[in-house]
C-alpha cells in the first residue's frame, strides 16, 4: 500500500470549528493506494493543537496504518 499526501488551503465554505472555536491552519488530503487497486481518500482539517503523534494514533485506531 502506498500513500500520497497533498496539502490544500482552506476556503471559507470548508472552514469548520475546531477546538475552542478555532479555524484550521490547513486541510490535508491523504490518498491511500490499497493492494486491491482501490484508492481511499482521507480529508482532515489540521489545527494548531494537532501533532504528528495524534494524527498517527488516529490513523492506527481507524486501521489505515500499523503501529
Amino acid at each position: 500500500m502506498g500513500a500520497e499526501i497533498k496539502a490544500a488551503g482552506t476556503t471559507p465554505d470548508s472552514i469548520t470549528n475546531g477546538p475552542n472555536g478555532s479555524t484550521p491552519l490547513f486541510t490535508i488530503i491523504i490518498v491511500l493506494k490499497m493492494d486491491d487497486k482501490m484508492n481511499r481518500q482521507l480529508t482532515a482539517d489540521i489545527f494548531d493543537t494537532d501533532t504528528p503523534e495524534i494524527l498517527a494514533d488516529e490513523l492506527v485506531s481507524l486501521g489505515f496504518i500499523n503501529e
